[in-house]
């Protein structure tokens, strides 16, 4: 078995870090908790899931809150020095520096680094969008449906995202195999658990034919080839099966 396999419900008790594991609260419908486990999983650091419904009451997820993320939000770990961190991006981020994953993170070269991360801040007013401009209806059902067309800029946030397409497709994907270069990184973690949607759930095309391979895949493959290769190539990385 891999090592997320183990799931652990959160109890209203202190919670002590586990010896050896980092510590990964969130779900797996959750697309940051899902960047972080496939994090974790590619570059070999060992950790386990503490499952945290996020659709809870604030009252029921009060521990939590109190002695993980005042945020109440998702995902967060609490590393096996006890220290709590949250926002997925710090998350890696610490993570690489913590257990020397440069790989993913270059810790010398200066250009390489901050390429990542200005797709990292980039990432969060745009790429991030299709969560709440789409999959947000679907997968959040505690949230009335009234909400989410008259309490958000639904419409807003679904007009953008052409736009973000566009950028990845023809500014950081056209001469590159990655998101920030031709190494994989960090950035293209975060990015896939976003842009991997409008493909499984078909969210722009025409069809019914759902999850890989489907009537999304074709949509992708149509009008954004450079992100339609770079989807083939996440693909293709260890345990993306298992984490998708």
């Amino acid at each position: 078995p891999s090592l997320h396999d183990r799931n652990i419900t959160l109890s209203l008790t202190p919670i002590m870090a586990s010896q050896g594991k980092v510590k990964v609260y969130g779900t797996p419908i959750s697309q940051p908790t899902r960047a972080v486990q496939w994090f974790c999983e590619i570059a070999n650091i060992p950790y386990e899931n503490v499952s945290v419904n996020v659709a809870a009451s604030r009252k029921k997820r009060a521990d939590y809150i109190k002695t993980i993320n005042p945020n109440g939000r998702i995902p967060s770990i609490k590393d096996t020095n006890d220290l709590v961190i949250y926002e997925s991006a710090a998350i890696m981020q610490y993570l690489c520096n913590r257990y020397n994953k440069t790989n993913l993170y270059p810790k010398d070269d200066l250009i390489a680094r901050a390429k990542i991360d200005e797709y990292l801040h980039w990432h969060h007013e745009n790429t991030r969008m299709i969560t709440p401009g789409y999959v947000g209806l679907i997968m959040r059902t505690d949230v009335p449906f009234k909400k989410w067309i008259l309490g958000t800029d639904l419409l807003q946030r679904r007009k953008s995202i052409p736009r973000t397409l566009k950028i990845i497709e023809e500014t950081r994907l056209n001469k590159h195999k990655y998101i920030a270069g031709d190494t994989l990184s960090i950035a293209d973690i975060l990015c896939y658990e976003e842009l991997v949607q409008i493909d499984v759930w078909n969210l722009l095309g025409q069809g019914s034919d759902l999850g890989f391979d489907g009537d999304g895949t074709k949509f992708v493959r149509d009008n954004y080839p450079n992100i339609y290769q770079w989807l083939l190539r996440m693909r293709g990385l260890t345990k993306h099966d298992e984490i998708h």
